[in-house]
C-alpha cells in the first residue's frame, strides 16, 4: 500500500513526462517489498510454530496462546488477498493437529478457535479487496482527471489554505518557464506583475476570483496575459479545505481583440473619410437609419437627421419599387438563415435617386447586404456618372449618324476577318443590305486582288501599321470593277490592344473618268505643242534660208558678216523648238546635249580646223525651261562665234573652253574661255559698240545675272545667272 501511495506521489511530483522511469523504479521496488513480506511472514509463521510447540511439549500447557496466530492470518490476506488464506488455513490445521498430537485430543473451543481464524482471514480478504476496487477507483479517477488537466491548454492549479500552490497542470510550467518544483509551495501572488498582487489578494480574500484578467511574469521576464479563476474547495462539513484555479492564457485574444479595435478605427476613419455614405438600417419592410456616416453631409444632412427616419423619406417615390424586391430578398434570406442555419448571402446593386436638403435630387448607387440583424447599404453619388453617360450616349448617336451618313463606304472589321459594322454607303457600294454583309467574312464581300495577299490592308495593319493606303480595284456584285482608295487604321480599345480595322471606302469613279479626261486632253495638248514648236521652227528655217538667198546679193564683207550672224541666232533659237520637239518633256530641254550641237553647228557655219582650235566642254547635265533656254542659247552663241571670229587670227592654233554646271538649287553659272589674243584692255563689256556683246549684256540682265570678264590668260567670260520661273501671260 505505501508503496502505490509513493508511486502515485511521485507520479504526481514529476509529472506524465517521467511515467516510464517512475514504472520501472516502482517495478524494482515491488519486487524487494514482496521478497521483505515473505520473509516476514515466514519468520511470523515460525514463531507460531516455536510457539505450539513451546507451550504443548515444554510447558506441558494443552491450551496455548493462539491471539498471536491472528497477527499472520492478517497481514498474510490483506497483503495476498485471497491467497492469504492459505496462511489462515496453515495455522488451523497446525493447531487441530498439535491438539491432537500432544493432547491426545481437540476440544470445541480448538475446533471454534481453528474456524475464527478461517473467518477473521475471510473478513479480512474481503476489506482489503474492497478497500482495493476503492483504491483502483481513486486512481482511476484521479488519472483521468490528471489528463484532462495535462491535455487542455489551460493552467489548472489547486491552492491551499495560504493561497501556495500544492498542484499545477503541466501547462503551468510550460507557460512560465519555470520548474515544478519551482511552483509547488510557492504563493500564487509570487508569479503575477507587481500591479496585479494586491488587487489580486484583496478578491480572493473575499473567497472567489470570477474571471479577473491578470499579467503573469514567465521566468525569462515576460509578461503573459491570462484569465484567471479561482474557486474554494469544501469539506463535507462546508469547511474551505483549499482553492482550484484555472489559468487561461488570452494573449491571442487579446491580439485579436487589438486587431479588431484598430480594424474597427480603420473601418470608422474609411467611413468618416470616404465619400461614399455608408449606413446601417432596421431589418424590416420599411428600414429606419440607425448608422449614417459624415459623408451624408454631402447631401446637406447631419448623421443625426436621418437616424430614425426611413430610408423611404429621402428616396424619390418612382424608386421606391426598385428597393422593395431587394428588401423582400433580404427578409426571405434571414428567414432560411433562421429555419436552417445555412447563412445566405444576398448583395446587390440598385440604382435610385435621393433628395437633398435643398430639394435636389441626386442619382445614386446602392449597395446592399446583410450585416447580422441589420443592412448594411454603401451609396455612391452617381450624378455626374449619369451625366457622363448622357453626354457618352449623345456623343455616340452623333458619331453613329455620322459614320452612317459618310460620304465614303466604311466597314469595321474583327481580328479574324468578320464584319461586324458597316455604313449605308458600305452596303449601297456593294449591292447588299447590311443585315446581309454584317457577319460575313470580308473577302468573301467586295473582294479585290490584295484579298489573301501580304498586300492586304487588314493583315499590314494587324502587323503593326499605324495606317495603310492603297488603290485598289473592287468587284461588285454583277461582276464590274469599282477603282477605291482604301484607308485601313486600327480600331484600338481602353487598353490599347487591338480590336479590329476601320476601312474606309472612298469611290474615285468619276475622279479615275476625269482624270482619263485630262490625260486624253493633255495628250492632244501636248501634240499640239509639239506641232507649234515643230511649226516654229520650220518658221525659223524659212527665214534663214531666206537670210542665206539674201547673202547672195551682197559683196560687201561687213554685211556678209552681219548677216551670218544672224543666221547664227536664228539657228541657235530654231535649235531649241526642234530639241522641245524631240524631246518626250516638252517644258523642258536637256541643255548638254544642246550646246554640243550649237558648238558643232557654230564651227561649220565659220569653218574653223577643229586640228588647229580645239573645243573642250565640261557640262554638268542641267535641264532648262524654255524660258531660260533661249537666252542662254543666245549668249552661248555670242561668246563662242566671237571666239572662232577673233580669237586666233591668221590660222592661229588654240583652246576654247565651256563650262557650264548649277552652283546650287537656284543659280547657274556659264563659263566661255579661250587662250586666243584677248580683247584690248581698254574695253568696257557694258558699254561697248559690238551687238554681240550688247546683246550678251542685255541677255545677262534679262536672266537677273552677273557677268565677268577675266582677260589674263586670253579672255574668259564668267556669266551667274538664275533660272527663270514661267510668267503666265495674258
Amino acid at each position: 500500500m505505501r508503496v502505490r501511495k509513493k508511486y502515485w506521489a511521485e507520479k504526481k511530483r514529476l509529472g506524465p513526462l517521467n511515467r516510464d522511469v517512475i514504472k520501472v523504479k516502482f517495478q524494482i521496488k515491488k519486487e524487494k517489498y514482496e521478497i521483505n513480506k515473505i520473509g516476514v511472514m515466514a519468520v511470523l509463521l515460525a514463531v507460531a510454530c516455536f510457539l505450539t510447540y513451546y507451550f504443548h511439549v515444554i510447558l506441558g500447557i494443552c491450551t496455548i496462546f493462539s491471539h498471536f496466530f491472528y497477527i499472520p492470518v492478517i497481514l498474510a490476506c490483506s497483503w495476498w488477498k485471497r491467497k492469504g488464506l492459505v496462511v489462515a488455513v496453515f495455522l488451523a490445521v497446525m493447531l487441530l493437529l498439535s491438539h491432537h498430537i500432544f493432547a491426545g485430543e481437540v476440544g470445541l473451543d480448538d475446533y471454534f478457535r481453528a474456524f475464527m481464524f478461517i473467518v477473521i482471514g475471510i473478513v479480512v480478504v474481503l476489506l482489503s479487496e474492497r478497500l482495493a476496487e476503492s483504491e483502483k477507483a481513486l486512481r482511476v479517477s484521479e488519472e483521468k482527471y490528471r489528463t484532462i488537466a495535462s491535455s487542455v491548454n489551460d493552467v489548472i492549479f489547486t491552492l491551499d489554505l495560504e493561497g501556495k500552490f500544492t498542484f499545477i497542470s503541466p501547462r503551468g510550467p510550460a507557460l512560465s518557464g519555470y520548474a515544478v518544483d519551482e511552483i509547488i509551495g510557492h504563493h500564487f501572488t509570487e508569479f503575477l506583475a507587481e500591479e496585479h498582487r494586491e488587487p489580486t489578494i484583496e478578491k480572493i480574500q473575499g473567497g472567489e476570483i470570477p474571471f479577473h484578467e491578470v499579467e503573469i511574469v514567465t521566468k525569462n521576464g515576460r509578461r503573459i496575459p491570462v484569465e484567471l479563476n479561482v474557486t474554494c474547495i469544501f469539506d463535507k462539513d462546508g469547511e474551505v479545505t483549499g482553492r482550484i484555479g484555472v489559468f487561461r492564457d488570452i494573449t491571442e485574444r487579446k491580439k485579436a481583440e487589438k486587431e479588431l479595435q484598430e480594424s474597427e478605427e480603420r473601418y470608422r476613419l474609411i467611413a468618416e473619410n470616404t465619400s461614399d455614405i455608408i449606413s446601417l438600417t432596421t431589418f424590416e419592410m420599411n428600414p429606419k437609419y440607425t448608422y449614417v456616416s459624415a459623408s451624408c453631409r454631402a447631401l446637406g444632412y447631419e448623421p443625426e437627421e436621418a437616424i430614425g427616419k426611413s430610408v423611404f423619406d429621402f428616396m424619390h417615390p418612382d424608386d421606391k419599387k426598385r428597393l422593395l424586391p431587394l428588401l423582400k430578398k433580404y427578409v426571405i434570406a434571414k428567414a432560411k438563415k433562421i429555419f436552417t442555419g445555412k447563412e445566405t448571402s444576398v448583395s446587390e446593386i440598385i440604382e435610385h435617386r435621393l433628395r437633398d436638403k435643398r430639394g435636389n435630387w441626386h442619382y445614386m448607387e446602392t449597395t446592399g447586404n446583410i450585416v447580422g440583424d441589420q443592412m448594411l447599404f454603401v451609396t455612391r453619388d452617381i450624378t455626374e456618372r449619369k451625366k457622363a453617360e448622357e453626354e457618352t450616349r449623345q456623343a455616340y448617336g452623333e458619331l453613329d449618324q455620322i459614320f452612317q451618313t459618310a460620304a465614303d463606304g466604311m466597314r469595321v472589321v474583327d481580328k479574324d476577318f468578320n464584319m461586324f459594322r458597316v455604313n449605308e454607303t458600305f452596303s449601297n457600294l456593294v449591292g447588299m443590305d447590311k443585315d446581309e454583309v454584317v457577319g460575313k467574312k470580308c473577302y468573301d464581300v467586295f473582294p479585290g486582288p490584295l484579298c489573301h495577299t501580304t498586300g492586304c490592308p487588314l493583315t499590314r495593319i494587324m502587323e503593326g501599321e499605324d495606317r495603310v493606303e492603297v488603290e485598289v480595284g473592287k468587284e461588285h456584285l454583277d461582276g464590274k470593277k469599282i477603282p477605291c482608295i482604301v484607308t485601313a487604321t486600327p480600331f484600338k480599345g481602353l487598353d490599347g490592344e487591338l480590336i479590329g480595322i476601320v476601312e474606309d471606302y472612298k469611290d474615285i469613279t468619276e475622279r479615275k473618268q476625269a482624270e482619263d479626261q485630262i490625260t486624253r486632253s493633255l495628250e492632244e495638248k501636248e501634240m499640239l505643242l509639239r506641232e507649234i514648236h515643230h511649226r516654229v521652227k520650220n518658221n525659223m528655217q524659212i527665214i534663214n534660208s531666206l537670210l542665206n538667198l539674201q547673202s547672195k546679193y551682197l559683196d560687201g564683207e561687213r554685211e556678209l558678216d552681219i548677216l551670218q550672224e544672224c543666221q547664227n541666232r536664228v539657228k541657235s533659237m530654231a535649235m531649241i523648238h526642234e530639241k522641245l520637239y524631240q524631246s518626250r518633256d516638252l517644258a523642258r530641254i536637256d541643255f548638254t546635249e544642246y550646246i554640243q550641237s550649237l558648238a558643232s553647228g557654230l564651227f561649220s557655219s565659220y569653218g574653223a580646223d577643229p586640228s588647229l582650235i580645239k573645243l573642250n566642254m565640261t557640262l554638268e547635265g542641267v535641264s532648262l525651261n524654255i524660258e531660260t533656254a533661249i537666252p542662254c542659247g543666245l549668249m552661248i552663241n555670242e561668246l563662242l562665234s566671237n571666239c572662232l571670229k577673233h580669237a586666233f587670227p591668221g590660222g592661229r592654233k588654240g583652246e576654247i573652253n565651256i563650262d557650264f554646271h548649277r552652283e546650287d538649287e537656284k543659280m547657274l553659272v556659264l563659263t566661255v574661255s579661250d587662250n586666243g589674243v584677248g580683247l584690248p584692255e581698254d574695253l568696257d563689256i557694258k558699254d561697248t559698240e559690238t551687238m554681240g556683246l550688247q546683246l550678251v549684256n542685255a541677255l545677262t540682265g534679262q536672266l537677273d545675272g552677273t557677268i565677268e570678264l577675266d582677260t589674263t590668260h586670253g579672255t574668259e567670260f564668267k556669266i551667274t545667272f538664275r533660272e527663270l520661273e514661267y510668267k503666265e501671260r495674258i
